[in-house]
């Protein structure tokens, strides 16, 4: 009988930890947000080294050359930002916005910073919906340079940064900045309301503070928590580089519609394929036809992500490699690879119907 040695045990787990190059990260599915922030909880200290992600308990054997960890963030992020969970709430401008009164504590607030900076460090593009939804005035309190940047801003040029985030709260207040006391008399709002009036002499003042307290100061412990996780993960000579606008440019852009004529004079072809090969072309045909939402969804399909990369598309890989002759399989993708594994379906209407089956039913990874 082996005798049990929990020392031993707990040694060559930390030689093999030691020993391994990559953060990795083995979740499940059914249990994803849960297994996601025990494991970035598990890894403190490894932040910064090269993420691996392995889905476990699916039959998934796929090999994370980049699209698993893509696949992790499309279908993580937006469940960690449900307002349902408590942890953001949803401002007047449809952007989400760290809730003060959450019952969560900071140390969530933080692992969801350490995912975003993971993501950060690791060059992986959040998608559309993940990336639409966080309010930029929050990200740029993320950088590294523009921490206290709002404090010397003039009151008209604070309106204008949390405008987006608080369009009613802006709205408001340059109003006040904007009123003129000859137009009309001042009443009382509250009784004594005389005693502790806001002036011209001091409306701009007033404003400064509001808007102060308001997006900066209110929900100051959960954003500084969130600002800790991203500089475990993210910090280095990059994100010490980077304005807050740059850093809002890389998060939570606004997503453009996916240019079918930017993909096809991007694209590279494989195993037979070229522009003029007739399955080629036919595919193209079948592109410049799919609605937007399909467009997001095929550059999904390939890529691991519906975003074109801050660099623009010439920093997408989008290759059409041959799989076959006409089939009746779906295409497949290597998504780690930006390769679209296409059959050379004979006629329109069938490569029609097979690419569009794939891209709305993707999900999961294997060995191909």
């Amino acid at each position: 009988m082996v005798p049990g040695w929990p020392l031993l045990t707990a040694n060559q787990a930390a030689v093999s930890q030691a020993s391994n190059p990559y953060l990795v990260l083995s979740v499940r599915r059914s249990r994803l947000v849960q297994d996601v922030v025990d494991m970035v909880l598990a890894g403190a200290g490894r932040e910064q080294f090269p993420l691996k992600v392995r889905f476990v308990g699916s039959g998934e054997d796929g090999v994370d050359m980049g699209g698993v960890q893509k696949e992790l963030f499309a279908v993580l992020m937006p469940r960690l930002l449900n307002p349902e969970n408590g942890l953001f709430e949803l401002t007047e401008g449809g952007f989400l916005w760290p809730n003060a009164a959450s019952p969560c504590e900071l140390s969530d607030f933080e692992a969801v910073g350490v995912l975003l900076g993971l993501a950060f460090f690791n060059g992986i593009v959040l998608d559309s919906e993940a990336a639409a939804s966080l309010s930029p005035l929050l990200v740029r309190q993320l950088a590294f340079a523009d921490r206290h940047r709002h404090i010397s801003e003039a009151p008209s040029s604070l309106l204008l940064a949390v405008e987006p985030t608080f369009p009613e709260l802006a709205a408001g207040l340059r109003q006040l900045l904007e009123w003129d006391e000859s137009n009309g008399k001042v009443e009382d709002l509250v009784p004594g309301g005389s005693s502790i009036e806001v002036t011209d002499a001091n409306r701009h003042e007033y404003v400064r503070r509001h808007v102060e307290f308001v997006a900066y100061e209110y929900a100051r412990a959960q954003i500084d928590a969130l600002r800790a996780g991203f500089m475990r993960a993210g910090d280095g000579v990059i994100y010490r580089m980077l304005s807050g606008a740059e850093l809002e440019q890389w998060l939570c852009a606004s997503a453009p519609e996916i240019s079918a004529a930017e993909l096809e004079r991007i694209a590279q072809y494989e195993d037979e394929y070229t522009a003029e090969h007739p399955a080629v072309r036919r595919f193209w045909r079948v592109v410049h036809g799919l609605l937007p939402a399909q467009l997001r969804q095929l550059l999904a399909f390939v890529t691991a992500s519906d975003r074109v990369p801050p660099g623009g598309y010439a920093h997408i890989t989008f290759v059409v490699q041959r799989n076959g002759p006409d089939t009746d399989r779906l295409p497949t993708a290597l998504t780690c690879f930006g390769r679209l594994l296409l059959p050379a379906y004979e006629t329109d209407e069938k490569m029609c119907e097979r690419l569009v089956t794939a891209i709305e039913n993707a999900s999961g990874f294997g060995l191909v």
